[in-house]
């Protein structure tokens, strides 16, 4: 099995890039910025490498990723461009200018991809993956799966990011249930999605709302749910939300199947690893694998 891979590079912009400010004293000064952060030279890998080289080398290391497009703002194009030549191992890599929301960033980089279907969407700021965890998280999730759904989000337990996830902290996990049982979930920072059924507002608003612990978040969830409640949550209102219920509110609000896939190989501690704050970077030089 062969996928595209896509590496995105940006949040995308709001509107005068206000949210974006706002959000960094709401951390108490400790949050970064995309833009900010995956080629600063104050964020470096422990062999000095920019924060992004850590998703080039894996993406390029990945047996099950075809080709490869980095979305980012164009500003950073010419130095990705650098290490996408350093680290490509042979691989095609394409560096995509992207200037809207992050669901027009991700649409852009799915028009861009050399086999369109299914693709490997990474984040950038993950210090410890690699191509044997993109290739493991690619064949578990697409292997017995309906190839009618638009997007898997992977997730995992709370008791499995405690278990494997270090000194890093996370403090926001959704309750769900799940076989009759209730358990917490947190989203790992990858999805796999078809890049022929990708709705661009669905994006955004899920990329937005999922960021509930920070302002952004916040305010978006208040922008978003009034009009989400009358029409999808209100006939879940009564009971607590199952997985399959979220599944079922996604698809339609993407218009597409999306589903959940939870994860437990340890492998997949290296997509709960991302350098999110100061904390998270600390986090990282102080720690072993």
């Amino acid at each position: 099995m062969k996928i595209s891979g896509m590496i995105v590079a940006s949040d995308g912009e709001n509107k005068k890039g206000m949210i974006d400010i706002i959000d960094i004293p709401f951390y108490g000064g400790n949050k970064y910025l995309m833009r900010h952060k995956i080629l600063s030279p104050d964020i470096r890998l422990l062999n000095g490498e920019p924060l992004i080289s850590s998703s080039i080398k894996a993406m390029s290391e990945a047996e099950t990723i075809s080709d490869v497009v980095i979305v980012s703002n164009p500003d950073q194009c010419e130095e990705l461009e650098k290490l996408a030549l350093k680290h490509s191992n042979g691989k095609p890599f394409s560096i995509i200018e992207a200037e809207g929301h992050i669901g027009e960033t991700i649409s852009k980089g799915s028009e861009n991809v050399k086999h369109p279907g299914y693709c490997f969407i990474l984040l950038p700021d993950l210090p410890y993956v690699n191509g044997y965890s993109i290739d493991s998280a690619a064949n578990d999730i697409l292997a017995n799966q309906s190839y009618e759904n638009s997007i898997f989000f992977p997730v995992i337990t709370k008791e499995f990011f405690e278990k494997y996830s270090g000194t890093w902290e996370r403090p926001f996990f959704a309750k769900l249930r799940n076989n009759g049982s209730f358990k917490n979930y947190k989203a790992l920072d990858f999805v796999i999605a078809d890049t022929t059924k990708i709705n661009p507002e669905f994006v955004r608003v899920f990329y937005n709302i999922r960021m509930v612990r920070s302002l952004k978040g916040k305010l978006n969830a208040l922008k978003y749910l009034p009009s989400i409640f009358p029409k999808i949550f209100l006939k879940y209102c009564n009971s607590k939300l199952s997985i399959t219920n979220l599944e079922e509110i996604g698809s339609e609000l993407n218009g597409e199947d999306v589903k959940l896939v939870e994860l437990n190989n340890p492998n997949y501690a290296v997509f709960t690893k991302d350098i999110d704050t100061k904390k998270d970077y600390l986090a990282y030089l102080t720690s072993t694998r």
